[in-house]
């Protein structure tokens, strides 16, 4: 999806680049989290360019835990070597 826990412990989770165009998971409390990758390639545009969490930009290189759980919409806009 994009993001994956690091240091055991901890809430947060890293940022980084998606492998699949889209993706939407349903969580244990109903609500959904899914993502979407514009200009995604395996080998040109691999590269996470911005982020938006629920159509805002975000700027941070992590995601809570909590965060996730409220739901929404990541949207990676993605781009090769600049």
């Amino acid at each position: 999806m994009g993001f994956y826990p690091v240091c055991p412990g901890t809430d947060q989770y890293v940022l980084g680049a998606p492998y699949l165009p889209y993706l939407k998971m349903t969580l244990p409390n109903g609500k959904d989290i899914g993502d979407q990758k514009r200009r995604v390639s395996a080998t040109r545009k691999r590269y996470v360019q911005s982020l938006k969490l629920n159509g805002k930009v975000y700027d941070k290189m992590y995601i809570t835990h909590e965060d996730i759980l409220k739901g929404g919409v990541l949207e990676f806009k993605m781009g090769g070597v600049t």
